[in-house]
This record gives C-alpha cells, structure tokens and sequence, in this order.
C-alpha cells in the first residue's frame, strides 16, 4: 500500500514539473513602468507609478503607450525603468517625463524579444 501512495504522489511531481510554469501564474504582464505593470490583454487602462504621473496603454494594432508627466526612479539590478514585450508599441511622452537610472547597468526603456 506505502508502494502504491509512493508511485501515485510521484507520478503527480511528474505531472506537475512537465507543466508550463505560466500555467500557475495568477497574472501575466507585458508592459512595466517603474512599479507598475499591464496585464495581458489590458487596454484602455491607466495606471499610476508611485513617482507620480500617469501612464496609459492602449492596444490594437498599433498599440499605444501614452507616459504623462511621469517621475521614475529605478535602481533593481539589471532592470530597466519601462519594460515591454509588445513589438509595435509607440510611446508618447506628455509634459515632463523624468526616468533616472541609479545603476550603471539598466537601460532606460527595453523591448524584451521572444
């Protein structure tokens, strides 16, 4: 019977190590500015870094990124202050737009590639 329970619980593991790991993911993000991220999928939604400001996303076929009045200041080991796996996305700056890097090796804005 212990042999049994063994083989059913390893078995399970097996199950469970084949699977994707984004199939446990509660939410997946595409699109960071500083603290903040957009789901998948998202559009229309405004999010608020905590810099101040404001930053918007829109998407379609031309997907827009719309940065207004935003204060970001990073500083997480090989990070970058916007980061984005949307390949058409145009970013619209809006008033001023400040991003300090307090790291020699971020990178302000970085379009992360499949």
């Amino acid at each position: 019977m212990k042999k049994r329970i063994l083989s059913i619980v390893m078995a399970i593991c097996l199950l469970l190590s084949c699977a994707p790991i984004t199939a446990f993911a509660a939410d997946t993000y595409d699109v960071f500015i500083g603290d903040v991220g957009f789901k998948v999928g998202e559009s229309n939604v405004t999010r608020k870094p905590s810099g101040g400001g404001s930053a918007t996303l829109v998407r379609g076929t031309q997907s827009t990124l719309t940065l207004d009045n935003i204060n970001i200041s990073y500083d997480e080991v090989s990070q970058s202050a916007i980061q984005t796996e949307i390949s058409n996305l145009t970013i619209i700056f809006k008033g001023t737009n400040t991003i300090t890097l307090n790291n020699d090796s971020m990178c302000g804005i970085y379009l992360l590639s499949n």
